[in-house]
């Protein structure tokens, strides 16, 4: 079966780097690479998010009880900006 994570990252956030799972325990399956589907832009509320999504093969090595997880990850370097009211107001943004 395929597993597939999806990460949401603010639109604030810019130039950040590759992701990647630093652990994800997953009793009863064995693991297979993990691969990066094509981004895409989604907004939640007011926000705007890049969505990444993250499939990884789960192959079930036993019956009975299994479980994943929790999973957690890196990401490179990222820079992330800053927005002001004013620039709220007008729609614009500004680096910090």
């Amino acid at each position: 079966m395929i597993a597939e994570l999806q990460l949401y990252v603010n639109s604030r956030v810019q130039n950040f780097g590759s992701f990647r799972l630093t652990a994800m325990p997953a009793d009863g399956f064995t693991v297979g690479k993990m691969l990066e589907g094509q981004r895409r832009h989604a907004q939640v509320g007011n926000a705007v998010y890049t969505v990444i999504p993250l499939g990884v093969a789960l192959t079930p090595v036993k019956t009975g009880s299994l479980s994943i997880g929790p999973i957690t990850a890196s990401m490179g370097r990222w820079k992330c900006l800053q927005q002001t009211a004013a620039a709220t107001r007008t729609g614009t943004r500004s680096g910090s």
